[in-house]
């Protein structure tokens, strides 16, 4: 199976019921009996599209569902020539990718296209036929045994076009790099972003890194300590770019991440079908965490201290005005962890630390001039304001003790999480 077969499984499913919700009943699907005197065109698709309804010589004829396509035809010659898909409320958005793919239909035999790679940036089309010959008879055994049931392996054929070796994707990829703005994220002295780029970056040079996948790479959030660089793409699957190479990482059945952090002992990984999930063992074995949580909505923040990540915030109801969000605090060493509640302060740059037994959080800017401080208070399930002795000052915390260094007047410490100050010498 090649580009991001397994992974998508998850979306044949939730792809059936939506194409339903928008009203589409007229395309017809493939039915699970024998074929017959009719005959089946397969491919399945890389890149930004993955369903949709799938028109061929210029008709609506089937469904691309989770990246892949089975439609039954009369034998003769065909067109591959668009794919639609709805999106917004009610469906109410079309797009379209128009293509011509001429293929035959042949009796009782599947007429496979391939694995199609769409590339589409800047306005500028690309569409790659890659030879794969095991994906169409695994996804017909799997979802429509009795089609399958009816065919031999010589009922399987490429179709009589031009199929391109894997490593025109890398050339094609550095060519849309080049020639189009890609947006990409930073990770050490790498960068990660669309069609699946990893660039090395040295200075003002920029030296790619071969993927065999064309989704959007999005870095994790890693504790320092972590040397390997490990990120998820926008299908939900998890990798490691590990020793000069790109490696799958396991994921809990299901789960489609939309955020992970990684320290040396654990993975977290956010599943957006609500709940949070985490490995001790790199992806072997994954548990759901905390149970009581496991079925939120959540838009997490990740920040790591020296020994915690604080994630959150979590909540069953985010339209809810009195929606009460709570968080997850995890040992980075253990994974054992504490659920508290949450801050409406809390932003991207908010800083979390431990100070003794007590949690705090610097919100970073939140005035733009002064300094503010947050204590949670586990009698109350809430976080409090702290009286710092200065608001113009700048915080820092080492070895359970809060330093104010402040830019005007006397630096202060606490050692007993912000309830009591005292005064330090400035050097």
């Amino acid at each position: 199976m090649t580009i991001g077969a397994c992974s998508r499984m998850w979306k044949y499913l939730y792809c059936a019921c939506l194409f339903l919700a928008v009203g589409c009943s007229s395309v017809p699907t493939l039915e699970n009996k024998p074929v017959g005197e009719d005959g089946i065109v397969f491919f399945s698709t890389a890149g930004e599209w993955d369903y949709g309804s799938v028109e061929v010589s210029g008709e609506p004829r089937g469904w691309l569902r989770g990246g892949y396509a089975a439609i039954r035809l009369a034998p003769g010659q065909y067109e591959l020539t668009k794919f639609k898909r709805h999106s917004g409320y009610q469906g109410q958005y079309v797009s379209t990718l128009s293509m011509n793919i001429p293929f035959t239909i042949k009796a009782g035999q599947v007429t496979s296209l391939g694995e199609l790679a769409i590339f589409s940036q800047g306005g500028k089309r690309a569409i790659i036929a890659l030879a794969d010959e095991e994906t169409g008879p695994w996804y017909l055994e799997r979802y429509y045994p009795n089609v399958y049931g009816s065919l031999t392996e010589e009922d399987f054929q490429p179709a009589d076009i031009k199929f391109s070796p894997e490593e025109k994707l890398t050339a094609i990829r550095h060519a849309f790099a080049r020639a189009h703005s890609i947006k990409l994220q930073r990770q050490g002295n790498l960068e990660f972003g669309e069609l699946g780029i990893i660039a090395k970056k040295e200075g003002s040079t920029r030296s790619f890194v071969d993927t065999e996948t064309l989704a959007t790479l999005i870095p994790a959030v890693q504790h320092a300590s972590v040397d390997e660089h490990y990120f998820f793409d926008n299908f939900g699957r998890l990798f490691c770019y590990c020793q000069e190479e790109i490696t799958p990482i396991n994921h809990a059945d299901g789960q489609y991440v939309t955020a992970l952090a990684v320290s040396n002992h654990m993975m977290v990984a956010v599943d957006g079908n609500g709940g949070l999930n985490v490995s001790k063992d790199r992806g072997e074995s994954w548990s759901v965490v905390p149970e009581s949580l496991s079925d939120v909505y959540m838009i997490p923040h990740f920040s790591f201290d020296e020994g915690q990540l604080f994630v959150g915030p979590l909540t069953h109801d985010y339209r809810a005005a009195d929606a009460n969000p709570q968080g997850v605090i995890f040992n980075v060493n253990t994974a054992e962890f504490d659920a508290v509640g949450w801050s409406e302060y809390v932003t991207e740059k908010t800083r979390f630390y431990k100070v003794g037994g007590d949690y705090i959080f610097d919100p970073v800017n939140l005035d733009g001039q002064k300094t503010f401080l947050f204590r949670y208070e586990h009698d109350d399930d809430d976080w409090d304001e702290v009286r710092l002795p200065n608001r113009h000052c700048d915080i820092v915390v080492e070895q359970d003790v809060i330093n104010l260094d402040c830019r005007q007047g006397s630096n202060f410490t606490s050692a007993d999480a912000g309830r009591s100050w005292q005064e330090a010498l400035k050097n």
